[in-house]
């Protein structure tokens, strides 16, 4: 009995430590979706055009705001000192943005808009989605909606990306129908599509309704489009006429050394040192890039640290280093050649981020030089002791616990919910097993 009773004190203090735990996270945690609860504009538009131009560096995050919620997301832009000199939370959800060239302060970007009753009426579900590609200007807050498409309310319905040709035509990668296809503006007609199925089996990837959750597309230089399938763990090239240039494929289903479930892959060109292809390696927890050499992709540079949690893009800055949005770290950083953080701010759930003044995604950034291939992927990781615990639980599980808990549950709080669950199992367990033979007479009798 005193071994007993030794052991339930020893439960109860474990099982009163976590809920302290709890507790603390509560508290500290946010509970908002949005990143600027403090920030106040000078006008009620949400803009501030002075901090904007006397910025040296303005970086433009979007964000998803709260899943499954009605909680809007953001699109926020933010100085070097980490001020938000934007804020617009007109919709619901944010994905990818883009600065518009020779038009500073101006970025297009791809959101998300909650419908119901009559406006679903042309897709059979009481609630459904409007994607739409729209154009701000940060300094006046002014908004043209330049074209959109709705979805049913189904998971993984809406839009990741939508990238521009030309001045006249988009590229959209769309999530609900598997496909890649390119619009004229002018007219909202397809000029030119591709249908994954075309090249791929069904029984590959995700599952009827997220089969290849195509969450990017980008123009090459010589006419191609990249694409991510991120459920086939592959990032492809298909050429309009031609069709999907498989021998190019990186990745492949399944092959998740290579990539997994990777999020907004971006292409350097010969010029920059390439072909090369920065991307955000989600599920393994790191950024990395992969060179064309003979014939093959080869990994050329890799990086993560012991925050890094469900990265969804990296982009390649002209100077070198790589703009990095970490959704579940709840931040957007700066990154050097060298594995160095230049510069970092707190964003909540950041799906991609853009730098003013820059090319879009990678555009104008190196290819990293092959004979400094930057920093281990795995440096300074082994001494830190919550490492080896992030390596035996599945990443794909940890993020998609993260995904749809409240917004102040971050990793910290899901290990803390794990040692008390364990905890009060292996409670409820030896309750049981002291209590077996009142057990057994209560069924005997």
């Amino acid at each position: 009995m005193p071994a007993r009773s030794t052991l339930r004190r020893a439960l109860l203090a474990v099982v009163v430590v976590c809920l302290v735990g709890l507790l603390v996270g509560y508290l500290t945690g946010p509970h908002d979706p949005t990143t600027t609860d403090g920030f106040r504009p000078t006008d009620a538009g949400g803009y501030d055009p002075a901090a904007l131009e006397s910025a040296a560096n303005v970086t433009v995050a979007a964000t998803q705001g709260v899943p499954e919620s009605d909680a809007a997301g953001e699109l926020v832009a933010l100085t070097d000192e980490g001020n938000v000199a934007y804020r617009n939370d007109t919709l619901q959800t944010y994905f990818d943005v883009d600065p518009v060239p020779d038009a500073p302060y101006v970025v297009e970007y791809v959101g998300a808009e909650k419908l119901t009753g009559d406006a679903c009426a042309g897709v059979s579900t009481d609630t459904c989605s409007r994607n739409v590609y729209e154009r701000l200007n940060l300094r006046t807050d002014e908004t043209t909606r330049l074209w959109s498409k709705t979805t049913p309310r189904i998971p993984s319905n809406r839009y990741h990306d939508i990238d521009r040709v030309n001045g006249t035509h988009i590229a959209v990668a769309d999530i609900y129908e598997d496909a890649l296809y390119t619009v004229d503006l002018a007219t909202g007609e397809e000029v030119w599509r591709w249908n994954a199925e075309e090249d791929y089996d069904r029984s590959s990837g995700g599952s009827p309704g997220d089969w290849t959750h195509v969450n990017d597309i980008e123009t090459t230089p010589d006419g191609r489009f990249q694409a991510s399938l991120r459920n086939q763990d592959s990032v492809v090239f298909v050429r309009p006429g031609e069709g999907l240039v498989a021998e190019q494929t990186l990745g492949s289903d399944g092959a998740h050394s290579v990539l997994y479930e990777q999020h907004n892959p971006d292409y350097i060109p010969a010029a920059n040192g390439g072909p090369g292809v920065p991307v955000a390696d989600s599920e393994n927890r790191r950024v990395v890039e992969y060179q064309r050499q003979d014939g093959e992709w080869v990994q050329t540079w890799a990086w993560t640290d012991a925050r890094l949690q469900w990265p969804r893009d990296a982009d390649r800055l002209p100077d070198g280093s790589t703009l990095v949005t970490d959704s579940h770290g709840d931040r957007v950083i700066e990154v050097a050649p060298d594995g160095t953080v230049l510069w970092s701010a707190t964003v909540r759930l950041p799906y991609e981020a853009e730098r003013l003044a820059t090319p879009s995604e990678s555009g104008g950034g190196p290819a990293v030089d092959t004979g400094d291939p930057g920093i281990d992927p795995s440096a300074g990781l082994l001494a830190n002791p919550g490492y080896t615990l992030r390596t035996a639980v599945p990443q794909l599980l940890v993020n998609g616990l993260l995904y749809v808990s409240p917004s102040w549950v971050l990793y910290p709080e899901l290990l803390v919910v794990l040692a008390l669950g364990l905890t009060l199992l292996a409670w409820g367990v030896g309750e049981i097993w002291w209590r077996r033979d009142r057990i057994r007479a209560a069924v005997g009798r």
